[in-house]
């Protein structure tokens, strides 16, 4: 939280002084963003292996932006409208999360940290801060990039496509975020033993997984046809082909979650910087020639990539 803080006020002053006044709303958003993520606790749930709490909290969270944007979203709405949905989002989660904790525990979740509690953390977690990075460069970079090279139009297809998805996303990660804990306990019985449970849980995720990715490649027309209209009609491919890297994603993190689960960070680190080299790469040399579709398609390449890696 305090070093959010420290961030967050640097952003705000970057914000107020580079940033022209009518996107300046906008851009202050990522100020509380940074703070509800510092205060989010939800994953203090999976540590507890509270896992019912905690995928109530990641469902419910992931159904309330779609919600507010069928309900309250128009032609025209004031720019950030996306990004204060998220705050309040967020705030929801935040709050809902310290609460039932003081609820079933009759105490807040704070206590003290020794500064080498705290050097300690800080140097086994290094490589998620770098991760954090990195992983912009392989799942988000392609949306400025098109913004820059192909206009406007052409962005805001591919963007509602890819949060479209992404919502997908959102609903195959609560149930992945429950996977780490069953992770480290299967890797106390041995490497033989989680490898065997993995290809198991590969098996039963791919056949929850595979129903709604087809149910929604059949309906997209629909989707786009009864909720975004005529100007988002190109975007109906690229949104087929994005949820198939939603699956991807949600099969592969099956392996992910084991590099985690066996203290291989690094080779999740390179994973993922395999994949944004690649990302940047054919991005850079793809998108300018064969648009939105190339983008969509390198994405999902890219996922399947990181995670045959992992």
């Amino acid at each position: 939280l305090s070093m959010a803080l420290v961030t967050a006020i640097v952003w705000s002053i970057c914000v107020f002084l580079l940033v022209p006044a009518d996107q300046r709303f906008a851009w202050a958003l990522g100020a509380p963003l940074l703070l509800l993520s510092a205060t989010a606790i939800v994953f203090v749930f999976q540590g507890l292996e509270k896992l019912p709490v905690q995928a109530a909290i990641s469902s419910v969270s992931s159904l309330l932006p779609a919600g507010a944007y069928f309900l309250f979203f128009y032609p025209g709405i004031f720019l950030g409208a996306d990004l204060l949905v998220a705050v309040g989002v967020g705030l929801f989660g935040t709050v809902a999360a310290w609460g039932i904790y003081y609820r079933m525990f009759g105490r807040l979740p704070i206590g003290k940290l020794s500064k080498r509690q705290i050097f300690t953390l800080l140097r086994e977690s290094w490589r998620y801060w770098i991760l954090a990075v990195v992983v912009f460069f392989y799942s988000s970079f392609q949306i400025p990039l098109i913004a820059e090279l192909l206009g406007d139009r052409e962005t805001g297809i591919y963007r509602s496509a890819f949060l479209m998805a992404a919502g997908l996303g959102i609903l195959f990660d609560s149930i992945n975020s429950l996977l780490l804990a069953r992770m480290v306990a299967w890797k106390k019985q041995g490497l033989c033993v989680m490898w065997r449970k993995q290809s198991q849980l590969f098996l039963i995720l791919l056949g929850i997984g595979v129903l709604p990715v087809v149910f929604l490649i059949l309906v997209a027309p629909f989707i786009y046809q009864n909720f975004l209209g005529e100007s988002f009609m190109d975007g109906i491919l690229v949104f087929q082909i994005l949820i198939v890297g939603r699956l991807v994603v949600f099969l592969g993190q099956t392996y992910a979650w084991g590099l985690v689960a066996n203290a291989q960070d690094n080779q999740l680190l390179v994973a993922v910087f395999l994949g944004s080299a690649v990302s940047v790469t054919m991005s850079l040399l793809l998108i300018p020639e064969y648009g939105i579709l190339a983008a969509a398609c390198i994405s999902v390449a890219v996922e399947i990539l990181v995670h045959a890696y992992c």
